[in-house]
């Protein structure tokens, strides 16, 4: 399950049920990106680096590079993020299974302050959501068999 979360309001914007590819985040940054008015907030999320992904396709551009008339390959263009997109990385390491060491990576943006870098609301609610339905756990037999069942269910739990 992919939750997009806003920690200033401890609310669930939009949550997907799906495996952990990308057309699965990039559907998640669609969902949000609809909630959203047209400024951007802060995108915080764990290592997996298929966020800046789904978040360059949303709110990057693609600059192409002229071409110089000297003899070889054209540089390929680029895709560059949005000047107002602010994105960072809580990355955890660890050792022999244990926790060594968090680290606080930004990604995008400028003038962003390393005390609002923080997945801890969103992994506590995702803590608690695994807790209170048996059904979101991968491993079920239920959820692998039947999402179309889940989905409703997930819908009402989030709407409390």
């Amino acid at each position: 399950m992919w939750i997009s979360f806003a920690p200033e309001f401890r609310l669930i914007i939009d949550f997907i049920i799906g495996p952990r590819k990308q057309y699965v985040a990039d559907a998640l940054i669609e969902a949000t990106d609809k909630h959203l008015s047209d400024s951007k907030p802060l995108f915080v999320t764990d290592g997996l680096k298929l966020y800046a992904e789904a978040l360059l396709k949303k709110y990057g551009e693609w600059i192409e590079f002229p071409k110089t008339g000297k003899r070889g390959r054209p540089k390929n263009p680029v895709m560059v993020p949005d000047e107002n997109l602010k994105y960072a990385q809580v990355i955890k390491n660890r050792k022999e299974g244990k926790l060594h060491k968090v680290e606080k990576e930004i990604i995008f943006g400028q003038g962003i302050d390393k005390s609002q870098i923080s997945t801890s609301l969103i992994e506590r609610q995702n803590l608690t959501l695994r807790q209170d339905n048996n059904r979101v756990k991968e491993n079920n037999r239920i959820f692998k068999e039947n999402k179309g069942f889940i989905l409703p269910n997930e819908a009402l739990l989030h709407s409390f």
